[in-house]
């Protein structure tokens, strides 16, 4: 299992752009993922911080629906998409 401290993704129609960082100043791994694929990998590598950017033109849910997709599918392991664990979370 993989282990990430950070990966930003830049969110687009069909594919996913991952940047990765095994550690502080160490080079990004990078991953170019169709969005079938995005929870697939997620699925492999331990909880991280994850950040998410979109273009002007994605819709405003796109960013919340990949967060939400996420969070499913590391419900059974009790970590949100931020890698907190679920009852350190701060409320909504």
């Amino acid at each position: 299992m993989n282990k990430f401290i950070q990966i930003g993704a830049g969110l687009a129609k069909n594919y996913l752009q991952i940047h990765a960082l095994t550690s502080e100043g160490a080079p990004a791994v990078t991953r170019k993922l169709r969005r079938a694929k995005v929870v697939e990998f997620f699925a492999r590598i331990e909880p991280c911080r994850v950040g998410m950017e979109a273009c002007g033109s994605a819709p405003l849910s796109q960013p919340k629906g990949w967060a939400r997709e996420l969070e499913a599918a590391r419900a059974r392991r009790a970590f949100d998409a931020a890698g907190l664990p679920l009852a350190l979370r701060p409320a909504r």
